[in-house]
């Protein structure tokens, strides 16, 4: 089941909207739940729990309401929900990317593009919830990618750095837990001794990576112009997506 929820104080937007999610779950097999949300208290009190729905999509330009503050609102409450703008104007496309959406529609929105971007979110669902395996102690668990933020090599261990702020050690190598991660693009590697998600990267400069709990992890020599090349593409307008698709 795919959780969808429009919000837009436009009754007849949402309805569009709704006919082409209703045909494209019919075209392609898909059970889709769809909630809408049109005035500003409803939009205000469903958004609180934004993080139950797998994609949203959220109109700009709302009497009272602005899609980016609530866009980025909701991000500073750590919620992963795929978000996919829809607007009139083309003006807020730069900033709708700035809080890691997934596609930035203009109204009216054509059924291509609505597929195209359907089919971006549900890339990125999939990429989220695939999980590694490793030995933890004297049994097997699994970790979703999504949780880790960063690996750290450790004498004979890697530590896995997780979201909750456990880590988890394994005797793997860092070449042999890279191998796992090598073609999600999210992960990179930084010298021989750390793997770490960009999604959890704040800011890269010579000197260090800083991360979103703050931590500073020291820049490794010669490592600083290809990990800002890659931090940079990994967050422009399509870099996720595209690199997901490919």
């Amino acid at each position: 089941m795919i959780r969808i929820a429009i919000f837009d104080d436009l009754t007849a937007d949402i309805e569009k909207m709704k006919t082409h999610i209703i045909r494209y779950s019919k075209e392609n097999s898909l059970q889709i739940n769809v909630m809408s949300y049109s005035g500003q208290n409803d939009i205000l009190t469903a958004l609180k729990q934004a993080d139950t729905y797998d994609i949203i999509f959220l109109d700009i330009y709302m009497e009272s309401l602005n899609g980016i503050e609530l866009a980025r609102h909701i991000r500073k409450q750590g919620v992963k929900s795929r978000i996919i703008f829809f607007s009139t104007s083309e003006e807020h496309a730069l900033a709708a990317f700035g809080v890691n959406a997934i596609q930035y529609l203009v109204k009216p929105v054509e059924y291509e593009a609505f597929t195209n971007a359907m089919k971006m979110a549900l890339i990125d669902k999939a990429h989220r919830e695939e999980a590694i395996s490793i030995e933890y102690g004297h049994k097997v668990i699994k970790i979703p990618f999504e949780n880790i933020v960063y690996v750290e090599a450790q004498r004979n261990y890697q530590y896995l750095f997780l979201t909750n702020g456990e880590p988890r050690k394994t005797r793997m190598t860092c070449s042999e837990l890279f191998d796992y991660m090598r073609d999600r693009p999210e992960f990179v590697r930084a010298g021989a001794s750390y793997i770490i998600n960009l999604e959890y990267v704040v800011k890269i400069n010579s000197k260090d990576i800083e991360l979103t709990d703050g931590k500073k992890i020291p820049m490794p020599r010669g490592n600083y112009t290809v990990l800002k090349d890659k931090y940079i593409n990994y967050f422009k307008p399509g870099g996720k997506a595209n690199a997901r698709s490919n």
